[in-house]
C-alpha cells in the first residue's frame, strides 16, 4: 500500500465513478461501469485483465440463463484475476441482499464457475439498473475450503454517490496483486473490525469534546454527557436516513447545511438557531409547516419539506430547554473531522451479512464501550457478537413453541426447528391452519431484555421474529416491524443515554429495507412505556421493597382487567402517536395498580376474621391466619398511600409494564447482564465522574447499601440467602425467573463462574428448585468477549412449578465457533436428538447420558441426580414414582465438569471397579496462610532486611518505608520467629511461592532465604509483654498506612486488615498452615503438586494437603496426583471462569478429586507408586505437553512421552483403577485437549 496508490483509488471512486457518466458512454451501463472496475483492479492493484476465450472481449461473460430463478440476474462478467483469486461484475434486477447471496450461491454451485468459486476467492461487484451505488461483495466462511457447505457471511463496501470513499480507498490499496498472501490481506481489508474501533475512538473524542464545553456552559456532569449523546443521536440520525435520500432528496444533507449556514453572514448561532429549527420546526413538525427562525429560502424550504418523524428522539428535552448551546468550532469539528469521514448504512449487520461501514450495531457496540471504559477502567469493544444474539434468541421461541406444542395441530418439535432456523427460502409452508396457528403464538409473545444497554437483543429479537413472520407468509414491511415492536419487544437499563441508543436503533431498524419513505406520520413510534430507563433489581416505593404481586394477579376482578384493555388501548395510541401526553398513560398505571391493590385487601378483609370453635372461642390456625392478613393489608396500606403520594422508584416492574406483569409475566427474559464483580457492585446509575468526587468511605458505604439491598430482595422473594461474594448478573437470574411467567424462558449469556464458584451454589438451587434447566452451552474452541477477561455460558431455562425437580439439564460444549454451530441440522441434533448413538454412565451413583459428534457433545442428567449429586437427597410424589421433591441441603454443584470435562474422565469415574471417595474425605485440605499484611510477617521484606545472630533475629531498616520514620535497627528474640522441635530451636519458615525451584521433591535446605523463603514471625503474646524489639516492631506495622499497594489499590494499615485476630491483630497462630503435599492455585501448562522434604509453613499462594498415615501414603498420594490422571482431575475441577487462560483452583476444587480410600489400596501397589514418584520427582517439571511430548492428541505416540511419566501413569491408570491401555490413550488425548482448548481460547479473539 502507498499513499499515491490510495489517493489514486479515492480519485476515481469520488470523481469517475458516476452513473450519469456511465449512461452517457458508448457502450450499455453496465458494460461501461464494468470497464471502469476492471480499470481499477488491473491498472491500479495490478491484477490481471481477464479475456473472453476467444480473445474479442476484455471480459469473459457468465451465461446467468443458466443459474436459478432466484438469482434475478441480468448479466455477469468475469473481468480481473490474481493466481486464483477472481473479481466479478454482476448487474442483478434489483440491488438487494437476497439477489446477491443468491448469486454467490449461483456461482459456486454453477458448472462452469464452481471449479474456482466454491472456496470463496473471489469478489464480486453488484449493481442493479438505475442505482446510483455499487457493492463490493466478497463471501467468507471460517476454516474451510468449501462455502457451499454452509451459509457464508457476506462482507459488503458501498461505492458510489453520497459515500465516503476513505475507507473503502484504504481497504482496497491493501489488495494489490503484486505483493504476496493476496487472499488473507483481501479477507482483512473487509473486517469490520477496524472501522468500529477507528469510529469508537473518534466517537469517544467527539463526545468528549462536546461534553466537556457543555459543562464549561454550565450544565451538570449528567446533564452534560446526556445532551452530548442526544446531540450526537440527532445529527447521526440524518447521517443514516440522508444514504436514502428522504432528507431534503439529498445523500450529503447534513454537509449541504453546513455548508449553507457559513456560507451565510451569522456567527456561534449554528446551534441555537439552525439546528433548534432543524430538529425541532423540520424533524417534529408535520411537513408544510412555517418556521420561526428566519434562515434563508432554500434551507427553510428544505427543514419545512422534512417528515415529520417524533418518536422522542427530537422532542426537546430539558438540556434543549435549558438554551446551552454548542460553539461553532465544535460543531464544525465534529462534523467535518469526524462524522464525514465514515460511511453510515441504515442495515444493521446480521449474523450472515456485513456492511463494512457505520451501521446502527456499530453504534451499539460503541455505547457499551463507553460504558465499560468509564465505569471499569477498560478500554475496548464489550458486546455480545451478532451469532450469539441470533442464537439465543432462537433458541428462547423454539422453547416458547414447544412448550406451547399441544396449541399445534401437527407440528412436532422437528418441524419447529425447521421453521425457527431454516433460512426463509428453505421452509416449505404449513397448512393454512398450522400457519396461523403459528403466526397466533409469535404475536403473544412477550419479551424482556432487563438489562438492554444499547439493544443488542431487542434488534436481534425483531430481526428473527420479522424473518418467521417472512416464512409465514407475512410481508416483512415497516408495518410488520412496527407490529412486532409494539406487540412483542420490551426493555429495561440502568442508563438513560444506552436506552437512547436502543430506541435509536429499533427506529432505524423500522426503514431498514424500505425503498420509499413510510406514509405514517408521524414516521417513528414513541417508544416511552417500551423502553424504560431504571433499576431493574431493586424495586421500592418510599423505604419498603415492593412485595410479590403474584397474590394480587390471582385475585384480580372483572373491573380490573377492564382497566388493564384501557390502559392497553391507550399506550397503543401513544406508540402510533395518537396520543401525545405521556402523563395520561402514567395515570392509567397508577390507577391500574391501585385497583389491584384495592381487589386485594378487599379479599384479605375476609381471612382477617377468625373462625369460631363450637364452644366459641377463635382456632389457632384462623388466629395465625388473622394475623397474617391483617399485616398484609396494614403493608398494602401503606403501599397504596406512597403510590398514590408518587413515591416510588423511577422504574417498577409492575407499574410500568402492568399489562404483562399483573397477566402472568414476560414469555422469554433475554440478554447480558452486566458483569461486575462483587467488590465493584454500586447503584449503576450513579454517574462515574460523580464517584470520583467521593471519599473512600463514601464510595464504600454506597457500594454496602446497594449490595445489602440486592441480597434483601432475593432472601425476601425467594428465601435464598446469597453469598456476599455474588457477581452482579447472579441477581439478574433471581430477578428474571420472577418476571417469567410459568413455563416461560429465560436464555442469559454471563460468566460461567456461576457453574463452580462458591457464590454459585446458590443460583444452582435455586434453578434446580424453581426452574426447569434445558441446556447450558459453553463454547470450547472461542471466547464470547474480546476484551473481557471472563469466560461464558448460555443459559437457557424454563420457569417451572416450585420447589420441584423437573426435566432433564443438557450440558453442551461446543467444539467450534457458534458460527459453524447454528446451522438446522447441527442443532436439530441438538434439541431434538439425531436417533444417533448415546451413551450411559454412571458418575458416583448417577446415570449420564453422553452425545458424542464431531462439533459437540451434550451430557444430560436429570435435575434430582444433579440435586443428589450437590449433596441433598430427594423424595418422590405418588407412592414414590412421582415428581421428585427436593429434601436436605444442597451443598455445593460443580457444574463446569460436564461442559469441560472429557468423557474419559467420566468414564473413569463410573467403571471402574475401585470405589472412589473424593480427596476431601481422605485428607485435611486448606488453603495457605493468609497473613494480610506480608510486609510484617514475613523477614525480610520490602522496609527490613533480617539475619539471624544466634537465636536472635536482627532487622535493618532498609530506608523504603514512606513518608515516616522507623527504627533503623532491631533485635528480635527467638520465641517470635523460631519454634522448639526435639532437635532444640529451629527457624519458622514459610514457603512463599514455587518459583525458586522446580522439582516437583524439594529440599527447604537447597532454597535461598529472601527468595521462595522467609522468616515468618508468630506472636501470641500480649502487647504488654512482648520481649525485647518486638513491641517497637508492632507499633512500627500499626503506624503503616501506605496510600498505595503494589498494585494501586488504596488500603488501610496492617491493623485494620488483619483484624478480628487471637489475642491482638498479630496473633497469626489460629491461621498458620502447613502440608504435606502443596498443590498451586494457579495453572497455565505446569501441573505440579509440590512435595517438601521437611514439612513447613506455606503462603496462601499455595494450598495444603495433610495426609493422614505414614510417610509411605504421603508419597503414595502424591504420586497419584503428580499422575496425568491428577493433572485432568486438576483441569475437570479447576475454574475457568477467567478469559485469560489461567486454571484457577481453590481448596474445595482439590477436595473433589476422586481417589480410592487409601485404606482400600494394596500395600505392594502403593510401594510402588512411591517408588516411582521418588524417580519421577527428582526431576525438573513441565508443562504437559513436554511431559506427553505432544500438543495435540492427533501428535500423541506412548513412545514420545517422558519414560517416569508413562510409569507412574501406568501405574495409576491401568494398576490403581484398573484400566487399559486404550483408556490410558483416552486419559492422554483427553488431557491434551483439556489443556489445548483452555489456552488456544484465550487467545481465540
Amino acid at each position: 500500500m502507498t499513499d499515491e496508490q490510495t489517493k489514486e483509488i479515492r480519485r476515481r471512486l469520488d470523481e469517475d465513478l458516476s452513473l450519469d457518466d456511465f449512461e452517457r458512454d458508448y457502450r450499455s451501463t453496465g458494460e461501461a461501469a464494468t470497464q471502469f472496475f476492471q480499470d481499477l483492479f488491473v491498472q491500479v492493484l495490478n491484477f490481471e485483465e481477464t479475456t473472453s476465450p476467444l480473445g474479442d472481449a476484455t471480459w469473459q461473460d457468465i451465461p446467468v440463463h443458466e443459474w436459478p430463478n432466484t438469482a434475478r440476474a441480468n448479466a455477469a462478467r468475469l473481468f480481473a484475476e490474481s493466481g486464483n483469486f477472481r473479481v466479478i461484475y454482476v448487474e442483478l434486477e434489483k440491488l438487494t441482499r437476497t439477489a446477491e447471496r443468491n448469486a454467490i450461491q449461483s456461482l459456486t454451485r454453477s458448472d462452469r464457475t464452481s471449479g474456482w468459486a466454491i472456496d470463496g476467492s473471489f469478489l464480486t461487484v453488484f449493481h442493479a439498473p438505475d442505482e446510483d451505488i455499487w457493492h463490493l461483495v466478497t463471501p467468507y466462511e471460517e476454516d474451510t475450503d468449501d462455502i457451499t457447505t454452509g451459509r457464508p457471511v457476506l462482507r459488503r463496501y458501498t461505492l458510489g454517490e453520497g459515500e465516503t470513499h476513505r475507507t473503502v480507498a484504504n481497504a482496497l490499496s491493501s489488495m494489490d496483486a503484486s505483493k504476496g498472501r493476496l487472499a488473507e490481506r483481501i479477507d482483512e481489508a473487509f473486517r469490520v473490525k477496524p472501522v468500529t474501533e477507528d469510529f469508537y475512538e473518534n466517537y469517544k473524542g467527539a463526545f468528549d469534546t462536546l461534553s466537556k464545553e457543555l459543562r464549561r456552559k454550565g450544565l451538570e456532569i449528567e446533564d452534560a454527557d446526556r445532551y452530548a449523546h442526544t446531540t450526537l443521536n440527532r445529527l447521526m440520525f440524518f447521517y443514516y436516513l440522508q444514504k436514502k435520500g428522504w432528507i431534503g432528496d439529498r445523500k450529503d444533507f447534513v454537509r449541504w447545511f453546513h455548508q449553507q449556514y457559513e456560507e451565510s453572514d451569522e456567527e456561534d448561532v449554528f446551534h441555537e438557531k439552525w439546528l433548534s429549527a432543524l430538529f425541532f420546526e423540520g424533524m417534529n413538525s408535520p411537513e408544510g409547516g412555517e418556521i420561526d427562525a428566519d434562515l434563508p429560502s432554500d434551507v427553510e424550504s428544505a427543514i419545512t419539506g422534512l417528515p415529520y418523524m417524533n418518536g422522542g428522539l427530537f422532542q426537546p428535552t430539558e438540556e434543549d430547554e435549558s438554551h446551552t448551546f454548542l460553539s461553532d468550532s465544535v460543531l464544525k469539528s465534529v462534523i467535518e473531522e469526524f462524522l464525514e469521514q465514515y460511511n453510515f448504512t441504515v442495515t444493521e449487520e446480521s449474523p450472515y451479512d456485513i456492511d463494512v461501514a457505520v451501521d446502527p450495531a456499530m453504534l451499539g457496540k460503541i455505547y457499551e464501550s463507553l460504558i465499560v471504559e468509564q465505569e471499569r477502567g477498560e478500554a475496548g469493544i464489550f458486546y455480545t457478537p451478532r451469532t450469539e444474539v441470533d442464537m439465543m434468541c432462537r433458541v428462547a421461541v423454539y422453547e416458547q413453541l414447544t412448550t406451547r406444542s399441544d396449541e399445534f395441530s401437527n407440528l412436532d418439535d422437528e418441524q419447529l426447528v425447521e421453521f425457527v432456523f431454516t433460512e426463509p427460502h428453505e421452509w416449505e409452508s404449513q397448512t393454512d391452519n398450522e400457519r396461523e396457528e403459528l403466526l397466533e403464538t409469535l404475536r403473544e409473545l412477550n419479551i424482556v431484555d432487563p438489562a438492554c444497554g444499547s439493544g443488542a437483543f431487542l434488534v436481534g429479537m425483531k430481526q428473527a421474529l420479522t424473518e418467521l413472520y417472512r416464512k409465514l407468509g407475512e410481508t416483512p414491511d415497516y408495518d410488520l416491524k412496527e407490529q412486532i415492536i409494539n406487540e412483542n419487544l420490551h426493555g429495561v437499563d440502568i442508563k438513560g443515554w444506552a436506552v437512547r441508543v436502543a430506541e435509536f436503533r429499533l427506529w432505524l431498524s423500522l426503514i431498514q429495507g424500505e425503498d420509499e419513505l413510510p406514509e405514517e406520520r408521524p414516521v417513528l413510534p414513541n417508544f416511552s412505556f417500551k423502553l424504560h430507563t431504571g433499576d431493574s433489581l431493586i424495586q421500592s416505593v418510599g423505604s419498603i421493597e415492593l412485595p410479590s404481586f403474584k397474590e394480587i394477579r390471582r385475585d384480580a376482578t372483572e373491573g380490573v382487567f377492564k382497566k388493564l384493555q384501557e390502559l392497553e388501548k391507550a399506550k397503543d395510541g401513544f406508540f402510533q402517536g395518537n396520543i401525545e401526553d405521556q402523563s395520561i398513560i402514567e395515570e392509567k398505571q397508577k390507577e391500574l395498580l391501585i385497583a389491584y391493590i384495592d381487589d386485594r385487601m378487599e379479599s384479605l378483609e375476609g381471612a382477617a376474621t377468625t373462625q369460631s370453635t363450637l364452644g366459641g372461642g377463635a382456632t389457632e390456625s384462623s388466629q395465625q391466619s388473622a394475623a397474617e392478613a391483617e399485616a398484609e393489608i396494614e403493608q398494602l396500606e401503606t403501599l397504596r398511600e406512597r403510590i398514590l403520594a408518587g413515591e416510588f422508584t423511577d422504574f417498577i416492574w409492575e407499574l410500568n409494564y402492568p399489562e404483562v406483569m399483573l397477566s402472568g409475566g414476560f414469555d422469554i427474559v433475554i440478554g447480558n447482564p452486566p458483569y461486575v464483580r462483587q467488590e465493584d457492585i454500586i447503584d449503576q446509575g450513579i454517574n462515574p465522574t460523580r464517584l470520583e468526587e467521593l471519599s473512600s468511605d463514601e464510595v464504600n458505604d454506597l457500594k454496602s447499601e446497594y449490595k445489602e439491598d440486592l441480597r434483601e430482595f432475593v432472601e425476601t422473594r425467594f428465601d435464598v440467602k446469597p453469598y456476599k461474594t455474588s457477581d452482579l448478573y447472579l441477581y439478574f437470574y433471581f430477578r428474571s425467573m420472577d418476571l417469567l411467567r410459568e413455563g416461560g424462558t429465560l436464555s442469559f449469556v454471563t460468566s460461567n463462574s456461576w457453574l463452580d464458584v462458591d457464590y454459585g451454589v446458590r443460583l444452582q438451587e435455586f434453578l434446580l428448585t424453581q426452574g426447569d434447566i434445558k441446556y447450558i452451552l459453553e463454547n470450547r474452541s472461542q471466547r464470547t468477549f474480546e476484551e473481557a477477561d471472563v469466560n461464558t455460558i448460555i443459559s437457557i431455562i424454563n420457569k417451572g412449578a416450585p420447589e420441584r425437580l423437573v426435566g432433564r439439564p443438557s450440558f453442551v460444549s461446543v467444539y467450534d465457533p457458534y458460527s459453524q454451530f447454528t446451522d438446522t441440522g447441527t442443532l436439530n441434533s441438538v434439541l431434538v436428538g439425531d436417533g444417533e448413538e448415546s451413551e450411559t454412565l454412571s458418575f458416583q451413583g448417577n446415570d449420564l447420558v453422553v452425545r458424542n459428534r464431531s462439533s459437540w457433545r451434550s451430557i444430560e442428567l436429570s435435575a434430582a441426580a444433579l440435586w443428589q449429586l450437590g449433596g441433598g437427597t430427594t423424595t418422590r410424589t405418588g407412592n414414590g414414582e412421582g415428581e421428585a421433591i427436593p429434601q436436605g441441603r444442597y451443598r455445593s454443584g460443580k457444574w463446569g465438569k460436564y461442559t469441560r470435562a472429557p468423557t474419559v474422565f467420566f468414564e473413569l469415574a463410573g467403571k471402574t471397579d475401585q470405589s472412589l471417595s473424593q480427596l476431601g474425605e481422605e485428607c485435611t485440605i486448606k488453603r495457605g496462610t493468609r497473613t494480610g499484611a506480608n510486609q510484617f510477617f514475613y523477614l525480610p521484606s520490602k522496609y527490613y532486611n533480617a539475619h539471624r545472630e544466634g537465636e536472635t533475629l536482627v532487622l535493618k531498616s532498609t530506608g523504603e518505608w514512606p513518608d515516616a520514620e522507623y527504627e533503623s535497627e532491631l533485635h528480635i528474640p527467638r520465641e517470635y520467629w523460631m519454634h522448639q522441635t526435639e532437635n532444640g530451636w529451629e527457624p519458622n519458615l514459610v514457603l512463599k511461592t514455587s518459583k525458586s525451584f522446580d522439582t516437583t521433591i524439594f529440599d527447604l535446605d537447597s532454597l535461598e532465604l529472601g527468595k521462595g523463603l522467609r522468616y515468618l514471625l508468630v506472636i501470641d503474646d500480649p502487647k504488654s509483654e512482648l520481649k525485647g524489639d518486638m513491641n517497637e516492631y508492632v507499633e512500627w506495622g500499626e503506624s503503616y498506612d501506605p496510600s498505595q499497594d503494589d498494585l494501586g489499590r488504596k488500603r488501610t494499615g496492617f491493623p485494620s486488615s488483619v483484624s478480628g485476630r487471637g489475642i491482638e491483630w498479630y496473633d497469626l497462630s489460629e491461621d498458620l498452615q502447613r502440608g504435606d503435599v502443596l498443590p498451586m492455585k494457579n495453572i497455565n501448562t505446569r501441573h505440579v503438586y509440590w512435595f517438601p522434604e521437611q514439612r513447613t509453613w506455606i503462603d496462601d499462594r499455595l494450598h495444603g494437603i495433610e495426609v493422614p498415615g505414614d510417610e509411605r501414603n504421603r508419597r503414595y498420594l502424591a504420586g497419584v496426583l503428580n499422575s496425568t490422571y491428577g493433572t485432568l482431575s486438576c483441569e475437570v475441577n479447576g475454574r475457568v471462569n477467567l478469559g485469560q487462560g489461567a486454571l484457577d483452583i481453590a481448596t474445595d476444587d482439590h477436595k473433589a478429586t476422586l481417589i480410592p480410600p487409601l485404606e482400600d489400596v494394596d500395600t505392594e501397589l502403593k510401594d510402588e507408586i512411591a517408588d516411582q514418584f521418588e524417580t519421577f520427582g527428582t526431576r525438573s517439571a513441565s508443562s504437559i505437553f513436554d511431559e506427553l511430548g505432544a500438543t495435540t492428541p492427533a501428535e500423541l505416540s506412548f513412545d514420545s512421552v517422558a519414560e517416569d511419566r508413562l510409569e507412574l501413569d501406568r501405574l495409576v491408570i491401568q494398576e490403581l483403577f484398573g484400566f487399559d491401555e486404550d483408556t490410558h490413550r483416552q486419559v492422554y488425548e483427553g488431557t491434551l485437549e483439556l489443556v489445548g482448548q483452555r489456552i488456544s481460547k484465550a487467545d481465540s479473539v
